[in-house]
Order: C-alpha cells, then sequence, then structure tokens
C-alpha cells in the first residue's frame, strides 16, 4: 500500500507531483492547514503531513496522529535561516 501524505498548505502543482510520481498518495488541501480543528480531526488518516507556515502542528493535533510517521516542513532558506543569524550553508556544513 502506497504511503498516504497529506498536504496541508498551498504548494505548487509540480511540487504536489513530485510525490505522485514516487507513488505517494497525496491528498492536496491548501487551506486546512489554518482550521486546526479540521486537520486534528482527519490526521489519523495520514503516514506524513507536508507543511508551510500556515499550519502549525499543535499538541492536539499531534494526538490524534496515531498513523503518522513523518511531518516534512517546506521553507524557503532564504527567509528562514536569517532569523537564526545563518547567512547561507554548504553541503559541507551537514
Amino acid at each position: 500500500m502506497a504511503p498516504k501524505v497529506l498536504i496541508s498548505d498551498k504548494l505548487s502543482e509540480a511540487a504536489v507531483q513530485i510525490f505522485r510520481d514516487r507513488g505517494i498518495d497525496v491528498d492536496f488541501q491548501p487551506d486546512l492547514g489554518k482550521d486546526k480543528k479540521a486537520l486534528a480531526a482527519i490526521i489519523g488518516n495520514y503516514d506524513g503531513l507536508a507543511i508551510r507556515s500556515a499550519t502549525r502542528v499543535t499538541d492536539a493535533i499531534l494526538a490524534n496522529a496515531t498513523n503518522l510517521k513523518v511531518i516534512a516542513p517546506f521553507i524557503s532558506f532564504k527567509d528562514f535561516l536569517p532569523k537564526f543569524g545563518v547567512l547561507s550553508i554548504s553541503p559541507s556544513d551537514f
């Protein structure tokens, strides 16, 4: 059975297609991340959750995430890293 991933924020169709091309069952609900109660009600049906900045994963969401194996945050490093004093990274940093 293919892993089932919920994408709860806006993401390009090309990015969504990457999941599909790899045999992942994708449920693309780009406005769901704004509704914590609705997300908590259905999160137990998914193996993965792909988020951006609109989705805040709360304790209630995690409590209902009985099948969840991964949360994948999609962030823009150019916006995120300077907040932590990091101006650039390279593969050798890992």
